[in-house]
């Protein structure tokens, strides 16, 4: 979350939802959430349809971030947000 994944060109979390994980505005608060469900958006970036145009714009900035983590990374970090409240 606070160090990103530069082997894989993923950007720190923490750039954009902040050190405490509350996000602001139209970033997404991640403190909290629950494992399963942080895990199955992460895994289905890449499968989702975004049907509302501006909507995909801003959420496209995600899409090559989640595509870039492993399996067991996604864990991880689902994990430690659902740790965060």
């Amino acid at each position: 979350y606070t160090e990103g994944a530069p082997e894989a060109n993923v950007p720190a979390c923490v750039t954009c939802h902040g050190p405490e994980a509350q996000g602001a505005g139209p970033i997404a608060r991640l403190a909290g959430q629950l494992f399963k469900y942080t895990r199955k958006q992460l895994l289905n970036w890449s499968t989702d349809r975004i049907p509302d145009p501006a909507l995909a714009e801003k959420l496209g900035v995600m899409r090559p971030v989640a595509r870039s983590l492993s399996k067991t990374q996604i864990d991880a970090l689902a994990s430690y947000l659902n740790w965060l409240k």
